[in-house]
This record gives C-alpha cells, sequence and structure tokens, in this order.
C-alpha cells in the first residue's frame, strides 16, 4: 500500500484515467522512478503501490466555468422616442434594479419612460374612434346602395315586361287591340250597311206617301200643307240615306287608316319602347356595378382605415406595457456590456435604443458547466453521459451532472490548451438538480463517467516507463527495487 498517501497517482486536467491496466503479478510497484536520475539511492524516500484487482473506472476530467442553465435576455422593445445631449436616439430608463440583485419572477426589473408614448395613444384612442364611425357609415352607404341598386333594377326588368306585354296584347290575332280595333270598325260598318236599307226602305216609303198625298192633292182631298209636310219627310228619308252611305264610307277608311298606317306607327312605338325599356335594363345594371363598386371601394377604405388605425393603437398600447419589463423567472440581475454599435452604461438615466440589449437574468438554480474536451478522447464523450461535478469554491460538495451537448466543430480559441495545433470541442454539462450559492464565472472540474471496468490489475501511471515500444515499472525487491516488464491493457 501507499507509505505517503498524499502522493495518490491520481492525475488530473486532460489523462483519460486515472490508472493504467497492467498484466503483472501482485507486488509492490515504486512510484519513485522519475527521482532515479540525477539522485543517489536513499536521498529519496521511496513511495509504492500495492498492486491488486479491483474496479477501474474510465473517467475524462476536464475543467470550465459555471453558467446559468436558464439565462433569459430583457431587451428594449420600445421604440425610439428621445436622444440625449450626445446625438444618441432611443428611449431613456427612469429605473432599474441594481446590478447583480436577485429577483422573484413577476419583480419589476426595468422602467422606461412612456410620457411620449401615452401622448400618442391619446391622439391614437380618437383617431381609431374616428376611423370606426367612418366604417360604420360606408358599411350603411354600402348596404343602402345595394338595395337601391336592387329596386332600379327590378323597377327596370318591369319596365321590359310591361313593354313586351304592352306590344303582344297589341298584336295578338284573337284578342289583341288591334284586332279588336278593327273588329269595331267592321261592326260599324255593318251597322252602317243596315242603316243603308233602312234608310233606302224608308226612302222608298216616302216616295210612296209623297206620289199619294200629291194625287190626293190635285183631286182637292188633301191640302197644300199636307202635301208639303209629306214632301219633307221624302227628302229626310233621302238625307238618312245619303248619310248611311257616307258612314260606310267613313268606317272604310277608318278601317283602311288603321290597317295601313296606324298600325305600323304603333308597331314602331311599341318595339321603340321594348328597346328603349331593355336598353335602360342595361344601363341600369351598368350603373349599379359602378355604383355598387364605388360603395364597396369606399367601405373598404373604410375598414382599411380602421385595421390601420387599431393596429397603430395596439402597437401604441404594446409600448406602453413594453415600457415596464417584468421578471419572467427568478434569477440575479447582470446588467449587459456597452456594445460597439454606440450603447452606453447601463444604468437610470440612459438612452438605450430598440432592441438593445439590457440585461440578462440567469437562473441561479439551475447550473452547468461549458468546458472544453480534448480531440483524442471525443469519441468517448456523448450527451446523457453521467457525470460529477466539483467547484473550487465549495471543495466538499459534489453535484450529479449529465452531458447535455457535445459540439460537432472544435472551439477556434483552442480551449484550455489555447494553441492552433490542438482540438477541443465545448460540451455542455447540466447539474442535474437545483443548487444554492454558486454563480456564474466559477471555476468547476467535471468527471465525465466514461466507463467502469471491474476485477482488473491496475497500477498509477506515474509508475509505468514507456521507451519506443518497451513498457516496464519498478518493483520492490528485498531493501530497493528492480525493473519488471509489463503489457498495458
Amino acid at each position: 500500500m501507499l507509505k505517503n498517501a498524499s502522493q495518490k497517482g491520481l492525475i488530473t486536467g486532460k489523462k483519460l484515467t486515472l490508472f493504467a491496466v497492467v498484466a503483472v503479478s501482485a507486488g509492490v510497484l515504486w512510484l519513485g522512478v522519475q527521482n532515479l536520475v540525477g539522485q543517489g539511492e536513499g536521498k529519496q524516500p521511496f513511495v509504492f503501490y500495492t498492486v491488486k484487482k479491483s474496479d477501474l473506472p474510465i473517467v475524462v476530467t476536464e475543467r470550465g466555468s459555471l453558467d446559468s442553465q436558464v439565462e433569459t435576455k430583457v431587451i428594449c422593445q420600445v421604440e425610439n422616442s428621445s436622444s440625449d445631449r450626445s446625438g444618441n436616439v432611443g428611449t431613456q430608463i427612469i429605473f432599474i434594479v441594481p446590478n447583480g440583485s436577485p429577483v422573484k419572477e413577476g419583480d419589476l426589473l426595468v422602467e422606461f419612460d412612456s410620457a411620449s408614448i401615452r401622448d400618442r395613444l391619446d391622439t391614437q384612442v380618437l383617431a381609431y374612434q374616428k376611423a370606426i364611425s367612418a366604417k360604420t357609415q360606408a358599411e350603411s352607404k354600402y348596404q343602402n346602395q345595394l338595395l337601391q341598386n336592387e329596386t332600379a333594377l327590378k323597377e327596370a326588368e318591369l319596365a321590359v315586361q310591361l313593354a313586351e306585354l304592352e306590344r303582344e296584347m297589341y298584336v295578338d290575332p284573337t284578342s289583341g287591340t288591334f284586332q279588336l280595333a278593327v273588329e269595331e270598325i267592321e261592326r260599324q260598318i255593318d251597322e252602317a250597311k243596315n242603316s243603308v236599307l233602312e234608310s233606302r226602305s224608308a226612302l222608298e216609303l216616302a216616295q210612296v206617301d209623297y206620289t199619294g198625298m200629291k194625287q190626293l192633292f190635285e183631286l182637292g182631298y188633301r191640302g197644300k200643307s199636307d202635301l208639303r209636310q209629306s214632301r219633307l219627310k221624302l227628302l229626310q228619308a233621302e238625307d238618312r240615306l245619303a248619310s248611311s252611305f257616307n258612314q260606310i264610307k267613313t268606317y272604310q277608311s277608318n278601317r283602311t287608316k288603321l290597317t295601313n298606317y296606324e298600325r305600323k306607327m304603333q308597331l314602331l312605338q311599341l318595339d321603340g319602347a321594348v328597346q328603349t325599356a331593355k336598353r335602360n335594363l342595361v344601363q341600369v345594371n351598368n350603373d349599379n356595378e359602378s355604383s355598387a363598386a364605388q360603395a364597396l371601394a369606399a367601405k373598404v377604405e373604410a375598414e382599411s382605415t380602421e385595421q390601420k388605425e387599431l393596429e397603430r393603437l395596439e402597437r401604441y398600447e404594446a409600448q406602453l406595457e413594453n415600457s415596464k419589463i417584468f421578471a419572467p423567472h427568478d434569477g440575479m440581475v447582470v446588467y449587459a456590456r456597452p456594445d460597439r454599435r454606440g450603447g452606453g452604461e447601463i444604468m437610470e438615466g440612459a438612452i438605450v435604443r430598440e432592441r438593445q440589449e439590457i440585461c440578462t437574468l440567469p437562473d441561479m438554480s439551475l447550473m452547468e458547466v461549458k468546458t472544453q474536451v480534448h480531440e483524442a478522447v471525443l469519441d468517448q464523450i456523448r450527451a446523457g453521459l453521467t457525470a460529477s461535478v466539483r467547484v473550487d469554491a465549495f471543495p466538499g460538495s459534489v453535484y450529479p451532472a449529465v452531458v447535455s451537448k457535445v459540439a460537432v466543430v472544435p472551439s477556434s480559441d483552442g480551449g484550455w490548451f489555447n494553441t492552433s495545433s490542438v482540438k477541443t470541442y465545448e460540451t455542455v454539462v447540466k447539474i442535474t438538480g437545483k443548487v444554492e450559492d454558486l454563480k456564474p464565472g466559477m471555476t468547476a472540474v467535471v468527471d465525465m463517467h466514461v466507463d467502469r471496468l471491474e476485477g482488473v490489475v491496475s497500477i498509477p501511471v506515474q509508475a509505468v516507463i514507456q521507451v519506443e515500444r518497451d513498457t516496464w515499472c519498478y518493483v520492490a525487491a528485498g531493501d530497493g527495487v528492480e525493473r519488471r516488464d509489463i503489457k498495458l491493457g
């Protein structure tokens, strides 16, 4: 067993294992071989290790720094509204939690000057109400225009139907207006012909009566007045007969005028009325489309204006809401550093621009270690490996952890070796439970448990000497030590 417990063969830094697996007989190894050269015997005490079978954990140990697993960036989302004496345009901070202060979820972190936002919001409320009124009026006018268009269209369609019916009523061969008029004239002609017959009979009677009266007058049986009366009746009968003939001619002339002229004129008027009604229907349709399109355009414009005013109102409301930032979770406030874009130091009264980072809020109860893994052992490290973390500031505490991410490209800075010839890969190891008192930036040591060999013979790597192809160690022999060749497993 070891004579000096403080000199156990624990290799930290970039060694893969703590022990070398060897094929040797059980015995006592000497760990002081590195002091053989340049020193006489007895000047350096021997350090021995008893060789035996045991379980050998395969561990990759790396150093790194603590960081929070959950780190929320607090960003200014308020539009630029003011400027400072240097000409920096942005929004003024009127309150901010002191740097490094612990906060709880829901605590106020930052408040920006919102006076100008409130003024714009008040003005925008009035503009939005006006836009709503204009939208309502435009919608009402559009609906009224549709009703007016429908009424005008129905009236125009009715006018076409009436004009067509009136023409049809005129030209109907059985009961149309023209046919009835012709039949009426024919009836009048027939009546006039009957009147001619009656007048002719009456004339014949009047002539017989006059002839008889004349004979009686000549015989002295009648007076002169009787003769005159009889002659008057004869003349009246002749007039009635002549009048009947005249009526027949008149009716026949009316029939000719009706069939040859009035019918054509009436058809022209009726056809013209039908065509006019149809053209008016087309015009009404065109006018309806135009007026409806204008009303719809006004309605769409009013709706678009109302939507834009609403979006502007919502943006101002969001700006007012964004003027106060509350902690999304528990953590510690860490101010952002000034950037190269002109951002100044974060403090009350400072001007910050939109989208500028104000601070970060790391969750101090959930921590992780960011470290670098050498390319020689990268193939043995994968996400999901168990690990343990020790923090230099708390040497007595060991935190269970797990490998969460292994980079696929090497780090540009060369990691802990700080040389471009050696490639390392960033590896993130998350502490699995909640912790206290740990802070970002603390130095930590990570043991990543790659494997575990059971029942093997192992010796500390400090006892192994390898020159070209020969590998040996020194074992106790009497009062001294002797060389013993070994084969590494």
